[in-house]
């Protein structure tokens, strides 16, 4: 707001310069800080810095124009002392959306926190960061690089010390791209427990989940199963409703019994695997059990043996439905396609994992 001027004043003049035009929404800030001071007996101070864009318009080496948002935001931080508790970030669906931005993502965003780290002087500083959540979009034409987004993001908290990722994609939309006020009252908490724990160091809130481990079980059983752990997980992972959000991937093997069906044989990326139910493992309660079904059968009746190449994605696609949290309502993140290994004694009566 101008310098001598009231609030009363500065909401007339916007009014009369742009009218009818909304004055702004909330985000998850004010629910993150308030989070906080139910924990903590101190001042907290956001210094908004929030605007959709893509990541090379957060290029440090371009911090000198006046549009750079990089530069913009140092120059806030300079002025609020030049020191800050951490980082929290939200971006990644004007990437997704941009062709050739997907390629680079990962690289520009440790690019961003490593410059930050340096020009703030503190190299420690935590980065806590929000995956990019869903699109609401008649077609698919974006969902590979939209998926690509998530998984850097993912993979990045691995890159480096002190990058803590969380999902929103479970979240209810204010339109086709933008999470809502109710989504907000849930990833502003979200944040807020991953900072108690990771940067204040409170014991009892909510941690980062990432991905332990993915296990074939029974692979010789016309009924498999796969098992899929996590680290981090608050008391045991849950859902509201049935839990969903996985899929299988792999190509149609040459012999497959479909395509000498009668009936119109399924499209070519049509899965020979699909995931019929999803349980929360009763000797665990940081992992999950798939039910894998081999769907020839319901063509032609005569099973695959599983093979290679086989991946597992969630959270995959566009607008998927995901669900599943722990006891503090942090989502398990959006990830894959993650390649699976098979068991040695299945590749080897395959001929090899080919």
């Amino acid at each position: 707001m101008p310098a001598g001027m009231t609030a009363e004043g500065f909401l007339a003049r916007r009014e009369r310069d742009h009218p009818g035009a909304p004055l702004g929404g909330v985000g998850p800030g004010l629910f993150f800080a308030n989070h906080l001071l139910k924990y903590i007996d101190r001042p907290i101070g956001l210094i908004s810095c929030g605007v959709g864009s893509p990541m090379k318009q957060w290029d440090p080496a371009q911090h000198e124009d006046p549009n750079n948002h990089y530069g913009q935001m140092m120059e806030r931080i300079a002025l609020a002392g030049g020191r800050v508790k951490g980082i929290v970030w939200w971006q990644g669906e004007s990437d997704a959306l941009t062709p050739g931005a997907a390629d680079v993502y990962e690289k520009d965003l440790l690019t961003m926190v490593d410059a930050i780290r340096r020009d703030t002087g503190q190299p420690g500083l935590p980065f806590i960061y929000v995956q990019c959540g869903r699109f609401v979009h008649p077609y698919g034409a974006h969902a590979t690089d939209w998926e690509r987004v998530r998984e850097a993001q993912r993979q990045a908290t691995g890159r480096r010390k002190n990058m803590f990722v969380t999902a929103g994609c479970d979240l209810m939309l204010e339109d086709s791209i933008h999470i809502g006020f109710e989504g907000y009252q849930r990833l502003g908490p979200r944040l807020a427990e991953i900072a108690l724990s990771q940067v204040y160091g409170l014991q009892g809130h909510g941690a980062p989940i990432t991905l332990d481990k993915i296990e074939v079980l029974q692979p010789k059983n016309r009924r498999l199963m796969i098992r899929v752990r996590f680290n981090g997980v608050s008391g045991r992972l849950t859902a509201a409703d049935r839990p969903m959000g996985f899929e299988l991937r792999g190509s149609r093997p040459a012999d497959d019994p479909s395509r000498a069906y009668p009936h119109p044989p399924p499209p070519e990326d049509a899965p020979v695997y699909v995931i019929y139910r999803v349980d929360f493992d009763p000797t665990d309660p940081a992992a999950l059990i798939l039910g894998v079904f081999d769907s020839s059968p319901i063509y032609m009746g005569k099973p695959h043996p599983l093979r290679a190449p086989l991946s597992l994605v969630y959270g995959g696609g566009l607008d998927p439905y995901v669900n599943i949290v722990d006891e503090k309502d942090i989502p398990i993140p959006a990830f894959g396609p993650v390649k699976i290994a098979l068991p040695e004694d299945v590749k080897e009566s395959q001929g090899g994992n080919k």
